[in-house]
């Protein structure tokens, strides 16, 4: 399971989410042709067999232009295959590889703000970074290549950070690499010193993060955390191409060259457990292991296709063999998942359709007028299919995609009750409103589904949120088409349906087209320069906050002032907070999100209630505080650099002056305690430049504080590790 990835409509990487070719997704087409259930096909120029990877409206695809020596990267629009720019990665000679090789085999990967590809210059392993818009981030080269075959190696997601398989024949490695910097995170040296094309597979078992990968004469595991060896099995060939899978504890391989295996492994061991964790073991011929296909696992069994096309399903824990069947003359291509349905690729351009059982069904057979050899991608119930010279988007064509309609809210929806999988109970809006404080100004209105849970056990903090939610829908100083712009496209970021109807609802109020509300999900191309550069910030601030760039700040500064900038960053911490509410509480969009801002005045005794008193964790009464925490990234925490990097946080200059708080001192709301100056240099800069929507939002977080009555070292923790994965070391 690959580490801080994407929403379960992306597929980001080779192999997709997870690294292993399966999607839940059950509404892919089982049927198509030609003619039937092709949304569209687009002629991609050059050769590759790379797949894509998609994210929301984006596909990204590598070919190699051979004649020009160029090795490229495209982008295309998802809802109609328009190829939206085109990069010359690399020139350079070609170099040699083997025939069912090509010059532009390793999927690239996305994170949703920046795509890696990686390419050969001989001999120089080169990773390229792009941002949406085709601007090169960073290039770096980790190392030499040597394969008279070619070359292959996709970046493999994890945490903040790109890991790379270096086999080869000369010295070989796995390295990582910072994905915003280019930096290298950790190596580690691979042995034996032979060629192999696998990407590693991140999977989480024997209570740990675990890197597991075959090539270069063995099977291993590592930490990808660190890079150190946790496990390793002898061979059990020399060359290795297919990736591995994980299943109920079982990693499961095939290879290879020169001789064909099968095996499972199961990961919990340390140090060489040839001998002791081999769970079984078939060496066999051509026509029962593949080389070059991946395999795919399901409900307890192991499927593969051969390269000369013989398909088997295997008992996950026995090896046994429960069913054999031929299906193309010859396959490349790794198969997929969509549900309980396997989709096998074969070189001539059909894809089989088998029903991932004990008892073989095919359910579809399906044949395109040409080749393929790349691996297909799933996405909000599309395929996306490369054959030799285009690429399919096989869907039905009515019906457009999630990522699509996700953009345009449903205004006839009749649900009046949204569904929540959490388990935590609803409240009828009657029952809610006797929960929260008392109001003279609006009670009695329907509230939104998320009030309805908060207001019982969070009543004060549910009334400020609702103050804050109104403040900055009706009252922000920002331009209300803006505002709205901005919100949509944190929401969509964020995946947020719930929150992006509501801002899609805000815009249609003030005169905004349902086709300008889609094309938010793309570049912004068709918006004026000064606002692209806001909605760029918005997208970024949202996915990627501390690669906001100084030249960035001052630019929107130039455009807009220091203080709707400060409205704007108000904005979309507010926007993370509340998206992050509703996908945690597991709202769909309803009536009450179309519905104009709630404007609610509540009685209050004061407007900004004093926070409790702080126990010193020495004193704190929990059970847990003298426990020693178990979590290892916690243990490895490397606190010289959390240190370093705080201090460099710390000294470095703000990109708005802060005010003094005797500037700031009569901008307090009524009832804030005068002998408590600020000294926090962001609520001097909020409440300097945008006192009411600070007001808000302080209102929110020491209502919370009073009302949550957690633990305060579960608390803390929970700060920690969530600053620290944002990176804000302050």
């Amino acid at each position: 399971m690959a580490g801080n990835l994407s929403s379960a409509g992306d597929w980001p990487q080779w192999r997709g989410p997870r690294g292993d070719g399966t999607s839940n997704d059950s509404r892919v087409p089982i049927r198509w042709d030609e003619k039937e259930n092709i949304h569209w096909k687009t002629p991609i120029p050059g050769k590759g067999h790379s797949s894509p990877v998609v994210w929301g409206d984006r596909v990204f695809i590598t070919t190699c232009l051979e004649k020009e020596e160029q090795r490229v990267l495209l982008c295309l629009d998802r809802r109609d295959g328009r190829i939206l720019w085109q990069r010359t990665v690399l020139k350079a000679p070609l170099e040699p590889k083997h025939s069912l090789n090509s010059y532009a085999s390793s999927t690239p990967a996305t994170d949703g703000h920046f795509i890696w590809a990686t390419f050969l210059n001989i001999p120089k392993f080169e990773v390229y970074c792009y941002d949406f818009d085709g601007k090169l981030v960073w290039q770096r080269s980790p190392g030499e290549f040597h394969s008279k075959h070619g070359f292959c190696a996709p970046p493999v997601l994890y945490k903040d950070m790109i890991i790379l398989n270096g086999d080869q024949d000369a010295d070989a490695y796995l390295v990582a690499l910072d994905k915003n910097t280019g930096e290298e995170r950790w190596r580690t040296d691979r042995p034996n010193k032979v060629r192999s094309y696998c990407p590693p597979l991140v999977i989480d078992s024997a209570g740990r993060k675990q890197l597991v990968l075959t090539g270069s004469l063995c099977t291993a595991s590592y930490d990808p955390d660190t890079g150190k060896e946790i496990w390793i099995v002898d061979g059990p060939t020399e060359q290795f191409v297919a990736s591995m899978v994980f299943l109920d504890g079982i990693v499961f391989l095939t290879s290879g060259f020169p001789e064909y295996h099968v095996m499972a492994i199961r990961p919990n061991g340390m140090g060489n457990v040839t001998k002791t964790h081999v769970l079984w073991h078939e060496h066999c011929d051509a026509s029962r292991a593949a080389y070059v296909p991946s395999p795919i696992a399901h409900d307890k069994h192991f499927f593969l296709v051969t390269d000369n096309g013989f398909a088997y399903c295997l008992d996950a824990k026995t090896g046994k063999r429960l069913w054999q069947h031929r299906l193309g003359d010859h396959h490349s291509a790794s198969p997929v998942s969509a549900g309980e349905l396997l989709y096998f690729p074969d070189d001539d351009g059909t894809t089989f359709v088998l029903r991932g059982s004990d008892k073989f069904e095919l359910v579809g057979r399906n044949k395109l007028d040409e080749g393929c050899r790349a691996s297909p991608a799933i996405s909000d119930g599309q395929i996306f299919l490369r054959t030799l010279t285009h690429l399919y988007c096989i869907g039905e064509r009515e019906k457009e995609s999630k990522a699509v309609i996700e953009a345009t809210a449903n205004l006839n929806h009749s649900s009046s009750a949204p569904s929540n999988r959490t388990g935590i109970s609803i409240s009828e809006n009657s029952e809610a409103w006797k929960f929260l404080p008392p109001a003279d100004k609006g009670a009695g209105q329907p509230l939104p589904a998320w009030a309805r849970i908060t207001a019982r056990s969070l009543p004060r903090t549910t009334a400020a949120l609702l103050d804050l939610d109104f403040l900055h829908r009706a009252k922000s100083p920002l331009d209300p088409k803006l505002r709205a712009e901005m919100r949509w496209v944190s929401a969509h970021a964020n995946h947020c349906a719930y929150t992006e109807a509501i801002a899609a609802a805000d815009l249609r109020r003030v005169g905004v087209t349902d086709s300008v509300i889609q094309s938010l999900a793309g570049d912004f191309s068709s918006f004026t320069a000064r606002e692209k550069i806001a909605l760029i910030f918005a997208r970024q601030l949202t996915l990627t906050a501390d690669t906001v760039t100084d030249e960035q700040v001052d630019e929107l500064i130039k455009l807009y002032g220091q203080k709707d900038v400060v409205a704007m960053v108000l904005l979309l911490a507010y926007a993370n907070f509340q998206d992050r509410l509703v996908l945690a509480l597991h709202l769909p969009p309803e009536p009450m999100s179309l519905s104009p801002p709630l404007e609610i005045h509540f009685v209050k005794k004061d407007d900004m209630p004093k926070p409790p008193a702080r126990i010193s964790p020495k004193y704190a009464p929990s059970e847990k505080a003298h426990r020693r925490v178990q979590d290892r990234e916690w243990l490895e925490a490397d606190y010289a650099h959390l240190q370093k990097t705080m201090e460099t946080q710390r000294g470095r200059a703000g990109r708005i002056p802060v005010p003094s708080w005797e500037s700031v001192r009569s901008l307090m709301p009524s009832g804030y305690p005068s002998d408590q100056p600020l000294r926090i240099r962001w609520s001097l800069v909020c409440m300097g430049y945008q006192p009411e929507l600070a007001a808000g939002w302080s209102a929110c977080t020491r209502a919370f504080a009073q009302e949550s009555k957690q633990d305060r070292v579960f608390e803390e923790s929970l700060f920690w590790v969530i600053t620290r994965s944002l990176k804000c070391f302050y």
